[in-house]
């Protein structure tokens, strides 16, 4: 793997109830705190809605910029997409728990506590190898024969251009006070595929998964090696997809 490239992490915090002081969001000098410091360019959002919706923004610190594609601050979740790692993600948060604590008063705890925090990793990486290689010969030999023959007409001949790697992940919660507020999470996916724009030959993927980036990069790195040991070998396994 190499040239990594383009790494986007979203992070998804849910609060308990009366935790965020979001009624103090709703409100002139809260926005213009957060537009000043993150130096946020897209629609303001309106005033008196239950979600606060800002884009287009920046964190400046001494090492980096930031740059925050979007941000929403709801009753019981905070929610942001971030241009950078997941080391990144958390010092833009820290940035914004500072400022929700200050508006809090010195009646409430000096800290915000999540119930969980949930994340995803976006990135275009190159693989050393033709990700071609998960499939066995017999879907490779349909798809370039029997599907390229079905789709083709008198109007234009059909080419296999790509395909993608996918899979659907669900969750069972085990944590007992999870369960017992409600919180559930939704399926997520982890995926590989030709990038938009690109060959399959260049070798140029996009890639996703409900980890944070230092895991996502992980996962990656043993996917393209496993592939790349399944390509010197015949499989001895081929798994079902449901």
């Amino acid at each position: 793997m190499k040239n990594i490239r383009d790494i986007s992490v979203v992070q998804i915090r849910i609060f308990d109830f009366d935790v965020l002081p979001f009624l103090k969001f709703n409100t002139y000098t809260f926005l213009e705190d957060f537009i000043t410091k993150f130096r946020f360019m897209g629609e303001l959002p309106k005033l008196g809605s239950d979600k606060l919706q800002l884009s287009k923004g920046e964190l400046k610190t001494e090492e980096k910029i930031i740059p925050i594609i979007n941000l929403e601050i709801e009753p019981t979740k905070i929610s942001f997409r971030v241009n950078g790692s997941s080391s990144d993600a958390n010092i833009f948060y820290q940035a914004i728990a500072e400022i929700i604590i200050s508006c809090q008063g010195d009646k409430l705890s000096n800290s915000i506590e999540p119930l969980v925090c949930v994340e995803q990793t976006t990135c275009i990486v190159e693989l050393d190898l033709d990700i071609k290689s998960c499939l066995s010969d017999s879907i490779l030999q349909f798809a370039g024969n029997n599907l390229i023959h079905a789709t083709s007409n008198d109007n234009a001949a059909s080419f296999l251009k790509g395909f993608k790697l996918s899979f659907e992940i669900g969750y069972n919660i085990n944590d007992s006070m999870l369960k017992d507020k409600g919180v559930t999470f939704l399926p997520k996916y982890f995926t590989v595929e030709p990038r938009i724009g690109t060959s399959l030959k260049e070798k140029k993927y996009f890639t996703s998964s409900p980890t944070d980036s230092d895991t996502h990069i992980r996962l990656i790195k043993e996917l393209e090696a496993r592939l790349k040991e399944r390509s010197r070998k015949p499989p001895k396994v081929i798994a079902k997809v449901l």
